[in-house]
């Protein structure tokens, strides 16, 4: 009787999934690779092709129809019908305008290629409102994701969250990291350095996170600040998704809390609609400028000749870790822990970037370190986590409190958080009753 009036009373604790928009169809940690895939509707995972090289791309020079930019990237399809929810041309300087005017929306870009392991760097202005989420995800087909969302309601504030083979992770590896300048006002550069021994976070150019790999499988550190089981570390290869979504009344009461209420409509469609002439009025709307990204390739620094300077990234049931990971078209890889990986022995085939709009690439894998933006405007300098959240909205979340996300497998950006840990402990309960 208890738990049944605990489970009518605490709403809260269940997860709601919203998202970005995902457009992955297969994991190949459940498919078999070693089947040949040219059957028409096999159930099969293709390879993913890597970028495999140090590129760019520039939000503030590209077009629909542009070529580079079809390259890149891919667009959900509901952007691709109603295209006013993406503005790539006339936003004054301001790079790609991801606009939303409705529940439901949610423009998405998708990278046309993965990188295993590697630094990628985002110019980015956020949405205001509350509501609204702006966010930049690395996802892999499997469920591995890693995510920097930008809350509409919190114009100080930024957060970052992490979960392995799509497990819900409640208020585990996601932190709240103050700044000290507006999200809304003016661009910031967020970064994501990913490796096999350590995942950090950055704002613009000042490290604000990192977690660590422990050399084992072992569990006996889970509890430490820094630290992520290497049984939990993501190393599948990851896309990079750009976009913004919302909220709406569907959505559980504890993410319409976590991200300070329900968007207000009213005006929004209006100027989502007369985008081209009223660049001012774009309240509902993420401003991307530039992306940096340096794909470390799984430790690959020398290319097959053969290959054409492509590599692929091919897994499937049997990969029990990064190192399992078949790179096609790599000739020589480098020991387990150099990151980045050190230059050839000998001269070597070059791998190629798609490029982008107004985009460069490097003649190989090899990054370059250090934090590379488009002269971010100002640089955040506090530690990040604990600080004192803005008091823009109704609502502040507290750190401890803002839990990484849900997923299954329709979600690019899922956001199922507990309100509480009571709720959380709820939420329990309710899973064993059912």
């Amino acid at each position: 009787m208890l738990l049944r009036f605990l489970l009518l009373f605490t709403p809260l604790a269940l997860p709601i999934l919203a998202s970005l928009k995902n457009l992955s169809n297969c994991d190949p940690l459940k498919k078999d690779a070693r089947k040949q895939t040219p059957i028409p509707n096999s159930t099969n995972c293709p390879p993913d092709p890597a970028f495999a090289t140090e590129t760019s791309f520039d939000f503030t020079r590209t077009s629909w129809d542009d070529d580079q930019f079809t390259s890149f990237w891919t667009a959900d399809s509901s952007t691709i019908k109603d295209k006013r929810q993406l503005a790539l041309d006339n936003t004054e300087g301001k790079g790609a305008a991801f606009i939303v005017w409705q529940d439901g929306q949610a423009p998405t870009l998708t990278s046309t290629k993965y990188l295993l392991f590697g630094k990628v760097s985002v110019q980015a202005q956020a949405a205001k409102g509350p509501g609204l989420i702006t966010a930049i995800v690395l996802k892999s087909d499997s469920g591995d994701e890693i995510d920097w969302e930008l809350l509409g309601a919190y114009e100080n504030q930024a957060q970052t969250n992490y979960f392995y083979d799509g497990q819900p992770l409640f208020n585990t590896y996601n932190t709240t990291h103050h700044l000290d300048t507006s999200s809304f006002s003016q661009p910031h550069t967020y970064a994501i350095e990913w490796t096999p021994a350590s995942l950090t976070f950055s704002i613009d150019g000042v490290v604000r996170k990192t977690w660590h790999n422990p050399s084992d499988d072992s569990d006996s550190d889970s509890d430490s600040d820094s630290v992520i089981p290497a049984s939990k570390w993501p190393q599948t290869p990851m896309q990079i998704k750009l976009g913004i979504w919302s909220v709406s009344n569907a959505s559980d009461p504890g993410t319409i809390s976590w991200a300070g209420g329900l968007p207000d409509w009213s005006g929004a469609a209006a100027a989502a609609a007369a985008h081209a002439a009223d660049k001012d009025d774009l309240s509902y709307a993420a401003h991307f400028l530039s992306l940096q990204l340096q794909d470390y390739a799984g430790g690959c620094n020398e290319t097959d000749s053969g290959s054409g300077g492509g590599i692929e990234y091919l897994y499937d049931e049997r990969t029990t870790g990064w190192q399992d990971i078949d790179l096609k078209g790599c000739a020589n890889r480098a020991a387990p822990g150099e990151y980045p990986p050190p230059p050839p022995p000998a001269s070597s085939s070059s791998a190629t970037s798609s490029g982008g709009g107004s985009s460069s690439s490097s003649s190989s894998p090899q990054p370059t370190q250090g934090e590379q933006s488009a002269s971010p405007t100002n640089t955040a300098t506090d530690s990040g986590k604990g600080q004192e959240p803005s008091e823009t909205g109704n609502q502040n979340p507290d750190p401890s409190e803002t839990g990484s996300s849900d997923d299954s497998g329709n979600a690019a950006l899922p956001s199922g958080r507990p309100s509480s840990p009571l709720g959380a402990v709820v939420f329990l309960l309710w899973l064993l009753a059912v």
